[in-house]
């Protein structure tokens, strides 16, 4: 796999993850009120969006020291990325009384757009990384 490639990868998933961090709650740009979840749904989920965006830095850096076996995870990481803006636009998980600030649908838009140009690429790349393995041999009969 050709290191520029893989730094690619690792820039671009370090863009879709900065774009998340920029939506932390009681932030500027995530003004929704989550008061009507329960503590261990919305500390859960948090929990589990902060995991994401630790792994993915620790993905980007591991995509930008050349190591191939992290191009699998920075497609597992897109694949969580587009599923949680994903339900988040769909108005499925979270919801809220409160609308949808423009500019946090416009980061939404742009970050899904990214997550799925991130799955598309590192699964271009990985797939060319990866050897061949049993397309040469033939059935006995």
């Amino acid at each position: 796999m050709a290191v520029n490639a893989s730094r690619r990868i690792a820039l671009l998933l370090t863009v879709v993850t900065l774009l998340l961090v920029s939506l932390a709650p009681w932030g500027p740009i995530e003004t929704r009120s989550f008061e009507h979840l329960s503590p261990t749904v919305y500390w859960g989920f948090n929990a589990f969006l902060i995991l994401l965006g630790l792994g993915s830095f620790a993905t980007a850096y591991r995509l930008w020291s050349g190591n191939t076996s992290a191009l699998l995870a920075a497609i597992v990481a897109g694949v969580l990325y587009i599923a949680v803006y994903g339900l988040d636009l769909a108005g499925i998980f979270p919801t809220s009384p409160d609308a949808m600030p423009p500019l946090l649908l416009a980061i939404e838009i742009v970050d899904t757009a990214l997550a799925v140009v991130l799955v598309v690429y590192s699964y271009w790349v990985w797939n060319r990384a990866t050897p061949r393995r049993g397309r040469a041999e033939t059935r006995a009969s």
